[in-house]
């Protein structure tokens, strides 16, 4: 079996942090058919999950992807934030809840590299609900007037681009992905 580098994932701790406490609401119901049983399942559950796994850089306390941290040798990639999912997808930390993990949201913001992104990115998201309305407002405002020229049409993924007009008809004709005579293949499969 292979070693797990990723001990107390901030992407599992903060979904089951944001979850096990709504679906507790919602067993309440009896409708809904949650017996005891599983109730007291997630609330033992809920009770042995560690905090939100964080870091601290001199004085300040950031949230990290993990509590144990990437091994030296991995290769990091991408652009996906998941050091700050306590913010965005889970809203742990928002200006909506206040208190200690606004603050660390804040701050792990502030000292991530790539904050925004030029992207699908969820910076601007972030930047949202963290309540910095300035950063935020200038990245969507940034986004909507930079237009890509490479890009017919710009709301698509690069992959999803079509290639000329008649590999577009073809696509559509064919359904199969088999672009014009000029290019192999269009939208979808343009990247294979």
């Amino acid at each position: 079996m292979a070693k797990l580098w990723f001990v107390d994932a901030l992407r599992w701790v903060a979904g089951l942090h944001a979850v096990l406490p709504r679906l507790l609401r919602v067993a309440v119901d009896s409708s809904l058919g949650v017996n005891n049983a599983q109730q007291a399942k997630w609330r033992a559950l809920l009770s042995s999950l560690p905090p939100l796994p964080t870091s601290t850089s001199g004085s300040e306390t950031l949230f990290v992807a993990a509590q144990e941290p990437y091994p030296p040798h991995a290769v990091l990639g991408g652009t996906e934030q998941p050091f700050m999912y306590a913010v965005h997808p889970y809203r742990l930390a928002t200006v909506c809840n206040g208190g200690v993990d606004l603050d660390i949201g804040r701050r792990t913001m502030a000292e991530t590299k790539d904050k925004i992104g030029d992207g699908w990115y969820q910076g601007v998201m972030n930047a949202a609900l963290l309540g910095l309305r300035d950063v935020a407002a200038a990245a969507v405002l940034k986004h909507a007037s930079t237009p890509n020229v490479a890009m017919r049409f710009p709301a698509y993924l690069p992959s999803m681009q079509v290639r000329c007009f008649s590999c577009a008809v073809g696509f559509i004709a064919n359904s199969g992905g088999l672009g014009c005579d000029n290019h192999r293949f269009c939208l979808c499969f343009s990247e294979r």
